[in-house]
């Protein structure tokens, strides 16, 4: 009869309501889902109200389903008990129905909110998730740049240690003729992908020799080819050093 109250009283509220006679059946219930909150009374047959709550919260799928437990006032200390479980909140018998409804829209609301959060939360995992293989990718692309060791009258060893960011960091060498061998250190200002775009594009200049009317066996040349390649206001303020 209590339950049959209730819901008539919140269907006019324009709560869509479902109602169990027992535990077992409240369980039952939920487990079919759509189901966004649970009125529990902590006297029930099959089983008692903390027993069904025990089982929610021990339902991954279920545990986030807020619960209000409605008990007695000789119920308080099982109430406090259900509580520690995770219940939402309670509400005492007899019970006011201005606070009824104001129980039930503060666990409704805050339901909605903890599942904006875990959107949220998914959306940005998801997120780290792209932007890592993004950076990976970028960062096989710089060390492809890298030259391979020296073997022969000149040698050469080198090894590759990534950082947790990209950077403008880089170096290289390559022979121009069989009597010259052009060696360079290059770092960018900052960190971060516009760094490791800047250095990519100095470099592959660099290797490819695409500085017009440079002698590339002059330093001077290619460093002052270099400076009026890359002028910082056409390079959103960035710079590089280079030996």
């Amino acid at each position: 009869m209590n339950a049959s109250v209730l819901g008539r009283q919140l269907e006019a509220q324009d709560y869509a309501v479902v109602t169990a006679g027992d535990g077992q059946q409240a369980l039952a219930r939920v487990r079919e889902g759509d189901i966004d909150l649970v009125l529990l009374d902590i006297m029930m047959p099959e089983l008692s109200g903390y027993e069904v709550l025990l089982e929610l919260k021990r339902d991954e799928a279920l545990r986030e389903i807020p619960v209000i437990m409605i008990s007695g006032l000789d119920e308080l200390n099982s109430v406090a008990s259900c509580i520690e479980l995770g219940a939402e909140d309670y509400l005492p018998k007899p019970y006011k129905p201005v606070l009824l409804q104001a129980r039930i829209k503060s666990c409704l609301e805050k339901r909605e909110l903890r599942e904006q959060e875990q959107a949220t939360y998914r959306k940005l995992v998801e997120s780290q998730k792209h932007l890592a293989a993004e950076l990976n990718e970028a960062a096989q692309y710089v060390r492809s740049l890298l030259p391979e060791p020296l073997k022969g009258e000149i040698t050469s060893e080198w090894i590759f240690v990534p950082s947790t960011s990209l950077g403008g960091d880089s170096f290289g060498y390559h022979w121009l003729d069989q009597d010259h061998l052009a060696i360079y250190l290059l770092d960018v200002c900052g960190h971060g992908v516009g760094a490791a775009l800047l250095s990519i594009s100095a470099m592959n200049v660099l290797r490819s020799q695409a500085l017009p009317n440079v002698d590339f066996r002059n330093p001077g040349a290619v460093l002052g080819g270099l400076n009026e390649t890359f002028q910082m206001e056409r390079q959103n303020n960035m710079y590089f050093t280079i030996w």
